[in-house]
């Protein structure tokens, strides 16, 4: 990325709070262009994890560039009567 951008690029890590952390040092960088984000499927989710939601990825933030596809799997425990995506019905709490 450096070689092509022709200059240095410096990586910071900012773990924490679900990427939460991250996106808010992001939010709140001066709109210049060189304060980058990238996250995962959790930067969705913690807009509906955590009440009220921390940010709003719609309007605090724009897209950038598609980096690449990140499969994402459904689990349950093992012990679940249930086997294969076609049988998994979405049940909730409490009702049998």
């Amino acid at each position: 990325m450096a070689t092509s951008m022709g200059q240095t690029i410096v990586v910071e890590n900012k773990p924490g709070a679900g990427t939460n952390i991250a996106v808010r040092s992001v939010i709140d960088a001066a709109p210049d262009g060189y304060t980058l984000l990238l996250a995962a499927n959790a930067l969705a989710a913690n807009m509906a994890l955590y009440q009220p939601p921390p940010f709003d990825a719609e309007k605090d933030l724009v897209a950038g560039s598609l980096i690449g596809r990140v499969p994402v799997v459904i689990a349950a425990n093992a012990s679940v009567p249930y086997r294969g995506r076609r049988r998994c019905r979405c049940r909730r709490s409490g009702s049998g």
